[in-house]
Formats: structure tokens, C-alpha cells, sequence
């Protein structure tokens, strides 16, 4: 029963979860100062601790969005990409939101990549088909995964800022990996 269910979460994995070697950490470090900033000044206007904020930097953005589109055309067939949403969530061990939430009002794909990976905790938590994948996130990794798969940060025990960057892409059809298996 082990081996199988262990077979079932890698064929998920291997569907939808595609993991890209990516500069945007690197972009993010180059533009750290100003992201958190308007992250803050955000936090403040809104007077909420936790959830993500949409990113304005339009230098940012533009600089993530050839990054994002390169790997996901790279991905997936035929992709007519639309609107694209990029947004910042900061959390350390006194700060976090972790519920399970998706995005099917307003995404076709997702991606998220990481800086300042906690040692203990932060996971990502992805959930499909009844199982519950655990990635522990990697610097200079993103993770593309469709806009239905529900998942949420995990607590961390680091009080070191965990920041991830988060990418809603609604495209003009339903994604089509070029293995075949449709999103």
C-alpha cells in the first residue's frame, strides 16, 4: 500500500507540479529593498498581517514576467497568455496565513518562486486528487501548478522573513502541457 500510494503522489507530482530553474530569486534580491517597502506600506494602508500583495514595480514585473513566460511557453502548447497578476507574501514564525485556498477565479496557471527558505517548516502544501504533496522550497526554483490545485504555505519555525513571490497567468485556453495532460 505504501509503494502505491508513494507511486500515486510521483505520477501527481509529474502531472502538475513542474518545478523550473529560474533567475527570478535572483531578481527578487535585486529589487529586495523596494518590494518590501511597498509590502509594508501596503500591510499599513490595509491593516492586515498575512496575505499577498499585488506588486506595482513595473521595472519588477516586467524583468519576472520574461522569466515566468520563457518556462511556461517552454511548458505547455499552443499558450496564448493573458493577464498576469504578481503579488508578494512575507511571512516569518509570528506571521503567517495558512489556509488552503486556490485560484480558480482568477488564474489558468499559478507559479511561485522563493527567497530565504526557512531550515524548519515553510513548506508549500499542494493538494490533488486526495493526496497532499509537501515541497520544501527551493531558491531558484519555480513552481508551476494549475489554478485549481488548492494549497497553502506551511507554518515556520524561522523568524527570518520567508518571502515568495507569486504569479496568477490567466490564459486565453485551457493550459495544455506538451506531454499531453490538460490543466
Amino acid at each position: 500500500m505504501q509503494n502505491n500510494q508513494q507511486d500515486i503522489i510521483k505520477e501527481i507530482n509529474n502531472r502538475y507540479l513542474i518545478q523550473k530553474k529560474t533567475n527570478i530569486s535572483k531578481i527578487i534580491r535585486e529589487h529586495l529593498l523596494e518590494l518590501y517597502n511597498e509590502y509594508n506600506l501596503k500591510l499599513k494602508e490595509q491593516n492586515i498581517i498575512g496575505y499577498s500583495r499585488v506588486i506595482k514595480n513595473e521595472t519588477f514585473k516586467q524583468k519576472v514576467l520574461k522569466e515566468f513566460k520563457n518556462n511556461v511557453e517552454e511548458e505547455f502548447d499552443n499558450i496564448i497568455i493573458g493577464d498576469i497578476t504578481v503579488s508578494m507574501y512575507i511571512q516569518n514564525n509570528e506571521k503567517s496565513i495558512n489556509n488552503w485556498h486556490s485560484h480558480v477565479q482568477t488564474s489558468s496557471i499559478n507559479a511561485t518562486c522563493y527567497i530565504n527558505v526557512p531550515k524548519e517548516g515553510g513548506n508549500l502544501e499542494l493538494f490533488f486528487d486526495g493526496f497532499v504533496l509537501n515541497v520544501k522550497p527551493i531558491e531558484n526554483i519555480l513552481y508551476i501548478f494549475p489554478y485549481w490545485a488548492s494549497h497553502r504555505p506551511l507554518p515556520q519555525k524561522d523568524r527570518n522573513d520567508r518571502i515568495c513571490l507569486n504569479i496568477e497567468c490567466m490564459t486565453k485556453e485551457r493550459p495544455v502541457k506538451k506531454d499531453g495532460i490538460i490543466w
